[in-house]
């Protein structure tokens, strides 16, 4: 039996409810995705980040938790990625097909960057 390289434990989230972390309910995961954005120069290119889950996981809620390994240590850290506007129109989006179960939304990598994740 293979051993998973010990990078892919970082290549999945965890996705979660619940506002007290002693009974956050880790109800599904996801991963990132890097949508080629433009260069910024001949070495560096921008990317807009996605977290693509399963459209069921996003429904109905209001905000998920999002647990991220930190890359300086063993530890994690959960943030909060609200799933509405104010006006109550959701900020993700799931395919168009209600056979295909899939969403995503939008995800700020500039502070994931700032925080070490």
């Amino acid at each position: 039996m293979a051993l998973l390289p010990p990078f892919f434990l970082d290549a999945v989230v965890a996705l979660g409810v619940g506002d007290d972390p002693a009974k956050r309910q880790w109800i599904g995961t996801g991963f990132l995705y890097g949508l080629f954005e433009k260069r910024i120069d001949e070495k560096s290119k921008s990317y807009l980040v996605f977290l693509v889950t399963n459209k069921h996981v996003l429904a109905g809620q209001a905000k998920i938790w999002i647990k991220f390994n930190s890359l300086s240590s063993s530890s994690s850290e959960d943030f909060a990625v609200p799933l509405r506007a104010k006006n109550g129109r959701n900020l993700w989006i799931g395919h168009p097909d209600g056979n295909v179960d899939l969403g995503s939304i939008f995800i700020n990598a500039k502070f994931l960057q700032s925080k070490n994740v």
